[in-house]
């Protein structure tokens, strides 16, 4: 099991840490992270791997004896992901230090009301339509889903295996009841606040920014199960491997340190 103490989000204090003589706070349990008295370095390299997780890692190390070698050399620790499990949020992090309930930036597709539309974060484009079509037999999205100023139905952000909708507050309930029902058996619905006071967005308050960038409904499909949007075969995914979640497989990651 990862501790949860240990996420993705200490690495950017944790190469400071490398790279400098006086300590930076960059968590409880850190040192045991890196071997005895590795600190100031005037280079450190950090290999950004996506998607590699733990298991991957175990099974790779089996079928390469230099890897293995290398790792028995090395510090080797079971870190927690940030979530959403995805690219978006880990690059924005390492970047910036904050992770997405304090940067905003946890999807690689979200909502940004100051220019009111939806965008894929990294490349900084807008999506091609945000006309949110129904995800189910008999769900008219007008019922619950916020418009935006153009009153076009503001689309859902995240992805397959991590699902944000943008609410109306006072439809809230019964959106969450009407999905749940619908979808026992492959999918979790909860509120954005139950995710929040779970700490699955960092131990620090969540911002505002963040608040108004992920909606305040989460769909959160079962392993082996995702949930997305179409418009009469639009916007259809045939790509295998979608993270984003909270299982294990998705979550739990290792953080190689190495001094050579």
């Amino acid at each position: 099991m990862s501790d949860p103490a240990l996420r993705f989000s200490i690495l950017p204090a944790l190469i400071r840490r490398l790279l400098g003589d006086e300590p930076v706070d960059a968590g409880a349990g850190v040192e045991r992270l890196l071997p005895a008295g590795m600190r100031g370095y005037d280079r450190v390299i950090s290999f950004f791997i996506d998607s590699f997780g733990w298991h991957l890692l175990e099974k790779v190390r089996e079928e390469s004896p230099p890897l293995n070698t290398l790792l028995e050399r090395a510090v080797v620790s079971r870190l927690r992901s940030l979530f959403p499990s995805a690219t978006a949020g880990h690059v924005t992090c390492i970047h910036t230090g904050q992770p997405p309930g304090q940067s905003g930036f946890f999807e690689w597709q979200f909502y940004i009301p100051e220019i009111d539309e939806v965008i894929y974060s990294l490349l900084w484009m807008r999506t091609v339509d945000e006309a949110a079509r129904p995800l189910l037999a008999r769900w008219r999205p007008e019922d619950f889903l916020r418009r935006n100023r153009a009153g076009r139905i503001i689309a859902p952000a995240g992805g397959l295996r991590d699902f944000f909708l943008h609410v109306h507050p006072e439809a809230v309930p019964a959106c969450v009841d009407f999905l749940a029902e619908r979808l026992e058996g492959i999918a979790e619905v909860v509120t954005l606040q139950h995710l929040v006071n779970r700490g699955l967005f960092g131990e620090e308050p969540v911002s505002d920014r963040f608040r108004r960038n992920a909606g305040n409904v989460v769909i959160l499909p079962r392993d082996n199960q995702g949930v997305w949007w179409s418009d009469q075969g639009r916007f259809r995914t045939r790509i295998q491997g979608h993270h984003g979640g909270t299982s294990p497989a998705e979550s739990e990651i290792p953080l190689i340190a190495l001094e050579v």
